[in-house]
């Protein structure tokens, strides 16, 4: 009777302990759900996702040139008076020095640079061309990526892109280069432009250069009117051809 008795306790422990081994592990896989501040279930994380925008644009065409010129673009001028770069030995050229105003939510988005030039009251030959070099990131202008009006009777009028100018650095180095000055405007405090004209011609003048850009926030991607490019000097230099 005894070992009867002994047996059936024997179970009922072991039972025991079962079934407290399995409220335990239950409670602590439950717990884990369980937010230990108000006792409110987790929800499934949600992933971090970057805010996306679309980014301000300045399209390479003549007719998107013109509408953003005459909308919502700025413009300043590099270039106002005719100017000659003939000279005996000697080739001519403005250094512009440009500064600007911004912050970190004012930089310069994109934009174009303009100019005029002319040999003989006309356009330009086909072997003369435009020196414009900022800071080193440039220098004679091929016609192949411009999109103005081009060469005309009177003149010649090209537009190019600030994001994407082709060039070569000098008569010995006519490797193409590629360079960004809409980038090197936001990283410069200080912007030297040297502008010539390429000609042996000396009725060759440039006529007139201007710059026109947009500014936007890059934390937002929204455009705005905040930031401001300025001809701070120009300085008239030379160097021997």
């Amino acid at each position: 009777m005894a070992e009867t008795e002994l047996k059936v306790n024997t179970k009922k422990i072991l039972a025991f302990f079962a079934i407290s081994f399995v409220f335990i592990v239950v409670t602590i896989k439950f717990a884990a759900w369980i937010t230990p501040s108000n006792g409110i279930l987790n929800p499934t994380p949600t992933p971090t996702v970057a805010p996306t925008f679309k980014p301000v644009e300045c399209p390479p065409t003549f007719e998107d040139y013109q509408r953003i010129k005459d909308t919502t673009a700025q413009t300043v001028a590099l270039i106002k008076e005719p100017f000659s770069s003939y000279g005996t030995g000697v080739f001519k050229y403005k250094g512009v020095v440009i500064t600007k105003i911004e912050t970190d939510k004012a930089k310069v988005a994109c934009g174009y640079i303009s100019i005029r030039a002319s040999t003989d009251g006309k356009g330009l030959k086909e072997w003369e061309n435009v020196y414009i070099n900022p800071n080193q990131f440039g220098g004679h202008l091929g016609r192949d990526s411009q999109f103005g009006p081009g060469d005309g009777q009177n003149y010649s009028d090209y537009v190019f892109s600030l994001g994407n100018i082709r060039y070569w650095p000098n008569r010995n180095d006519r490797a193409i280069r590629s360079a960004d000055w809409a980038s090197l405007l936001n990283v410069s405090e200080n912007v030297t432009f040297e502008i010539a004209l390429n000609t042996t011609n000396p009725t060759g003048k440039i006529e007139g250069v201007s710059l026109t850009y947009k500014c936007w926030n890059p934390r937002t991607g929204e455009e705005n009117k905040d930031c401001r490019i300025m001809v701070d000097r120009i300085i008239d230099s030379k160097k021997p051809i």
